[in-house]
């Protein structure tokens, strides 16, 4: 995480165990269809976190 934090203009967070990442991979294939469907570039994922 220190390595990618150094990158500017990424900000890496850590989400848990590496079995959350299933979740996040069955998303994406979801994601790069919507992007090509409406010729978008830039989305992505948007994480909101409610106390």
């Amino acid at each position: 995480m220190n390595l990618i934090n150094k990158i500017l203009g990424i900000k890496c967070i850590d989400c848990g165990p590496l079995e959350k990442a299933t979740i996040i991979e069955r998303i994406t294939p979801l994601l790069i269809g919507l992007n090509i469907k409406y010729k978008s570039h830039y989305g992505g994922y948007n994480f909101i976190h409610y106390k």
